[in-house]
């Protein structure tokens, strides 16, 4: 998730353990069982390496094979959370919520993917708000859209007085936009300044993003007010890309020749003030009764 890099070891490491899986499952699921070995890896792990633990349910929910759900709900000791493939018709949405609700974390549905540009980033984006849950971080906005050569994107996003470090990421479908950002006196950062007021700027093959504590070190310090991310399309990089689809025959490329990239952008930020939230639900369908306590 910090990278966004597909060379990066753990995930090559996660790739090939998937894909040397044996023997074949052939269709059985135990969600219980997958829980179970995920809590004995971390269990495992020495206390003294991570501040915050969690474990993230990938699954439809369906069980065909034992373990259950049931029997493995009362010895897990870490955060967990379920992200459930398909809409709530198609997913045992009560055996997850009783997987991630006693444990402090809660089940997100990807209902029906479709080519829209939220489908396309939907998972990267649970697995963010996810991570940024782990880490008592906010997210304060995450707006997406499409962006093409001669378009400048410049998007707003609040940062308060309260808030203690930010990081403002930017997901594409193709790496062709450069990122910067403007602090509420107008001052830009760009990956090329970033290293000189102490804010880190870190490139993965469909990701960029800022980090930085605040007050950032421009004037007397930056720190609450309206910031911005600037998105441009990054020329030469465009022009090489879409050169690479038409030779490819790529489907994509009348799409992206037509109406650019797709992005995402994400604000999070984490803060000295603390608020705990809960959520209880009778279903997913609409009426179905939700209790918010905070």
């Amino acid at each position: 998730i910090g990278s966004g890099n597909i060379f990066d070891p753990g995930r090559v490491a996660a790739v090939a353990a998937v894909n040397a899986h044996a023997p074949n499952p052939a269709g059985n699921t135990s969600v219980g069982d997958g829980v179970d070995r995920a809590r004995q890896v971390l269990n495992a792990l020495p206390p003294t390496d991570y501040q915050q633990k969690a474990l993230i349910v990938l699954t439809d929910g369906l069980e065909n094979d034992p373990l259950w759900i049931s029997d493995v709900t009362g010895s897990i000791d870490d955060r967990t959370f379920a992200i459930g493939l398909g809409n709530e018709q198609q997913v045992n949405t009560a055996a997850l919520n009783a997987l991630a609700n006693s444990t402090g974390g809660y089940l997100l549905l990807t209902g029906l993917l479709s080519s829209s540009i939220d489908d396309y980033f939907r998972l990267s984006k649970y697995f963010l708000q996810i991570l940024a849950g782990v880490t008592n971080t906010s997210i304060i906005l995450d707006p997406s859209g499409y962006i093409a050569p001669g378009m400048k994107v410049r998007i707003p996003f609040r940062v308060t007085e309260a808030d203690i470090d930010c990081t403002p990421l930017l997901m594409t479908d193709y790496n062709v936009v450069d990122f910067a950002l403007e602090a509420p006196d107008g001052t830009a950062i760009t990956q090329a300044g970033a290293p000189g007021l102490g804010v880190s700027f870190e490139l993965g093959t469909q990701t960029r993003y800022f980090r930085f504590n605040l007050p950032v070190a421009i004037g007397t310090g930056q720190h609450a007010g309206m910031w911005h991310a600037l998105l441009e399309v990054n020329g030469p990089d465009f022009k090489k890309q879409i050169t690479q689809l038409r030779e490819r025959k790529d489907a994509q490329f009348r799409r992206v020749a037509t109406h650019g990239v797709r992005y995402s952008f994400v604000a999070q930020a984490r803060s000295n003030l603390k608020m705990v939230v809960s959520l209880e639900q009778s279903g997913y369908e609409p009426g179905a009764d939700l209790t918010l306590r905070t």
